[in-house]
């Protein structure tokens, strides 16, 4: 089962885009002051030559604060049972009725399974 993970990379590249249209001469620089890097590190993020995971919260943040777009965190880790994780994967792809009706089943379900 494919574990949902954020692309970094690509919010680097959302991050990267609002500078560049707001005018900013050099988007990296910008991003480095206000990420807490040098303009290196920026670079073999976008190239994908280093990783930003210790960074991530960071970058996170940054994100939100200049695109105004939340971005949606795993709910679940590796150490959750594959059934639990595959459950919550679905419910996060239904309409907000369709979850409340699949809760109100998997509770009733509950119920009549522990009486019986």
């Amino acid at each position: 089962m494919p574990r949902m993970t954020i692309n970094l990379v690509q919010l680097l590249e959302e991050i990267h885009a609002h500078y560049k249209s707001s005018g900013t001469a050099v988007p990296q620089t910008e991003m480095a002051e206000a990420l807490g890097v040098n303009q290196g590190t920026i670079s073999k993020w976008l190239n994908r030559s280093r990783k930003p995971d210790r960074y991530a919260a960071s970058i996170i943040a940054l994100h939100h604060q200049l695109t105004g777009k939340a971005v949606t965190l795993p709910v679940v880790t590796g150490e959750t049972d594959a059934h639990i994780r595959r459950v919550i994967e679905i419910m996060q792809m239904m309409p907000d009725a369709d979850r409340a009706r699949f809760a109100s089943m998997a509770e009733a379900y509950l119920q009549t399974s522990v009486a019986a």
